[in-house]
């Protein structure tokens, strides 16, 4: 019987949540699984793997801290099978490392850390399962080519439509980590005063008096409304309430798991994405299913533009569809059942 270790570390935030989804396919797993999800340093992760001595280990996502016990734990155990399910389509190309900048992009400490990870990447993951979308005329490192499956997100069959688009009374929402990166603050001041009003759902932080002023500025804004956090319970009949996901972002994105759960809902997502800047094209995974803005102007033009055609019969017919097709196309590629086959393929061994 085939004894399965899961790292998934208590980051929040999409990493975790869809850690936990895969988690929950486990449920007909015919051997042991041990869950662990402590930010330890590699040597109290290393004497873990010693204590359960696992046939395969599943890493959600790349933390040097993992990849360093794991790399130690197949030297002791070579036939063990590592499977990473990668978040960044693009992290392979990084790899080998600068030996001579060992706090580069993950602050590591020494020439040493940086030289066994190089050997790591290449010699402890047999499978890749790359979860966010490559970008078409992209490609792989020969190295890693040969042993990646590419699947995006899995979202449970439970995130679907429950009323049609058009039967729908509430307008705009978003929700997710409100964060100004996410839902910027110059597009909070641009719709003061206006006929837009966004209801926010989701976590906010308090880390630091930047994130409470960012929050009280939320308070006082007349145009946006915090509703609260939405319990896992209570999310898919609150989206489908809604017509529009707003995202008027201003910061990086690898993915975006809400886009991703409200899409499968049917409710249409108006996303600030400028055909310049960091990674302009992580969403093309959703091409053709959300619209696609170069600022907040543009978007709050369109936002506009619908609030003086929502009475207009023929119009709401033509966004209906369309937010029917969009939802078709997302929940077959987030596909859950299909992932779950993809899974079991590689750990099964």
């Amino acid at each position: 019987m085939t004894d399965l270790y899961f790292y998934n570390l208590n980051v929040g935030s999409g990493i975790e949540a869809t850690g936990d989804r895969v988690i929950s396919m486990l449920d007909d797993y015919p051997g042991k699984i041990h869950v662990y999800k402590h930010q330890n340093p590699p040597y109290l992760l290393l004497d873990d793997l010693i204590k359960v001595q696992p046939d395969v280990i599943v890493m959600n996502e790349y933390y040097p801290r993992v990849l360093e016990g794991v790399y130690y734990y197949k030297v002791w155990k070579p036939k063990t099978k590592v499977i990473l399910l990668n978040h960044d389509w693009l992290r392979s190309t990084y790899v080998p490392y600068d030996i001579d900048d060992p706090k580069g992009e993950h602050r590591l400490s020494s020439h040493d850390q940086v030289a066994l990870l190089n050997t790591a990447w290449h010699n402890t993951i047999d499978i890749f399962i790359t979860l966010n979308h490559r970008p078409e005329g992209r490609d792989y490192p020969e190295w890693v080519k040969y042993k990646t499956v590419e699947h995006v997100h899995p979202i449970p069959d439970a995130f679907n439509p429950t009323m049609r688009w058009k039967n729908r009374r509430k307008d705009f929402m978003y929700y997710g980590v409100l964060w100004p990166h996410k839902f910027s603050r110059a597009f909070i001041e641009a719709i003061d005063g206006s006929d837009i009003y966004v209801d926010l759902y989701g976590n906010i932080r308090e880390d630091d008096d930047e994130s409470k002023e960012y929050n009280q500025f939320i308070a006082n804004s007349r145009n946006v409304q915090y509703m609260g956090y939405i319990p896992d319970h209570e999310l898919i009949n609150r989206l489908n309430e809604y017509r529009f996901w707003v995202f008027p972002r201003e910061g990086h994105e690898l993915f975006c798991l809400c886009m991703a759960e409200a899409l499968r809902c049917n409710v249409i997502p108006l996303v600030v994405n400028p055909p310049e800047g960091n990674r302009p094209n992580w969403a093309d995974w959703a091409s053709g299913c959300y619209f696609r803005y170069h600022d907040i102007e543009e978007l709050i033009d369109r936002m506009k533009h619908y609030l003086s055609q929502k009475n207009d019969p023929e119009f709401i017919e033509r966004m209906d569809e369309y937010a029917e097709q969009a939802g078709a196309r997302i929940r077959s590629a987030t596909d859950y059942k299909e992932f779950k086959k993809i899974l079991y393929r590689y750990i099964i061994i």
